[in-house]
C-alpha cells in the first residue's frame, strides 16, 4: 500500500515557520468556510425537493 508520505501522526506545526504556519492557519479557517458553505447549500436544496 502506497503513502504520499506524509503523516498526520507526525506532523508538528511548530516544524513550520511563522509565515508557514500563518498560511496554514489560514488555509484550515478557509477550508472550515467552505465546508460550512457546502453544507448550507445542501440544506437548502433539500428544503426545496
Amino acid at each position: 500500500m502506497g503513502t504520499s508520505g506524509h503523516s498526520l501522526d507526525t506532523f508538528n506545526i511548530a516544524d513550520l515557520t511563522p509565515e508557514q504556519q500563518r498560511i496554514l492557519i489560514e488555509i484550515r479557517r478557509r477550508k472550515t468556510e467552505l465546508l460550512l458553505e457546502i453544507q448550507f447549500a445542501d440544506e437548502l436544496q433539500l428544503t426545496y425537493y
